[in-house]
């Protein structure tokens, strides 16, 4: 993604800024993990790792712009279910916590047109359901088959202060869209505002050199990352991980809701016959 900031609006640059801040950290220390479990995780879940993409609109009085936007995301279930950060599907709650501007302010940023390439082929994604919490969000690609790959959640580790975790991300096609696997490290935990672990590095899942689920590292823009102890950790700011367990039953609920919100459809459709 490249944009020119001069000719961006102020509500556009945040969008920009925003997408700018969903590359992986980086990194110019020696990994504690061996090639092969780099190797191993990539051929355990490499298939699984795809682009995301998505546009950004931004109305300010009126005045549209839109900004093209793409990132690495998991597939984690079968038929093409997505794991995305909510801040791509709903990005006007972190823009205004990026930016510190009130809700009376009229500027309105919307996320649409979601697409995933999946193995070189392209698919349509519709939102099914999100946690704001946990700054988590889940698509479902449209058309996908029953073979289509994925993580399996189900295999999951815990993780401790001292683990190093990895992080597999597939980049742009300015780099062939290949997969490389960034790592990071769990710094200790945490109290406040709730119970959860603490780590710098990569964003999105975290692996264990055994390619097991150890959680999701979420882009935190609402100001409760610690930016004061960025340098201490090689200018990473410590961010929140989700364990596999919260995860996998957030992913659950996720489903229910799709579930749910499709009985509700065909009930709505049922109630109202076209020969009526």
């Amino acid at each position: 993604m490249s944009y020119c900031l001069k000719c961006l609006s102020y509500p556009a640059l945040l969008v920009a800024l925003l997408l700018v801040g969903f590359g992986s950290p980086a990194q110019a220390t020696e990994p504690p993990f061996s090639p092969s479990a780099v190797k191993r995780l990539q051929q355990r879940v490499g298939e699984a790792i795809v682009r995301f993409s998505f546009v950004f609109e931004v109305d300010r009085n009126g005045n549209v712009e839109r900004l093209d936007g793409e990132v690495s995301a998991a597939l984690i279930g079968p038929r093409g279910l997505l794991l995305v950060p909510d801040a791509l599907v709903s990005p006007q709650t972190q823009l205004r916590q990026m930016s510190g501007m009130s809700a009376a302010m009229n500027f309105r940023v919307q996320s649409q047109a979601f697409r995933a390439r999946v193995a070189g082929q392209d698919y349509d994604a519709v939102l099914i359901a999100r946690d704001p919490e946990l700054g988590l969000a889940w698509l479902r690609l449209q058309d996908a088959g029953p073979r289509m790959p994925y993580i399996d959640l189900e295999r999951q580790a815990s993780a401790e202060p001292g683990n190093f975790y990895l992080s597999p991300a597939r980049v742009s096609s300015d780099f062939g869209e290949t997969l490389q696997v960034g790592w990071g490290s769990v710094l200790g935990s945490t109290d406040t505002p709730s119970q959860a672990l603490l780590v710098a590095g990569p964003f999105d899942l975290a692996f264990n050199q055994k390619a097991q689920v150890i959680g999701f590292v979420p882009r935190d823009f609402s100001g409760n990352a610690d930016t004061r102890n960025a340098q201490r950790y090689g200018g990473m700011v410590p961010q929140r991980l989700i364990d596999a367990r919260r995860l996998r039953q957030a992913t659950s609920q996720a489903l229910q809701q799709e579930v749910e919100q499709a009985a509700a459809e065909a009930m709505n459709t049922d109630s109202n016959p076209v020969n009526g």
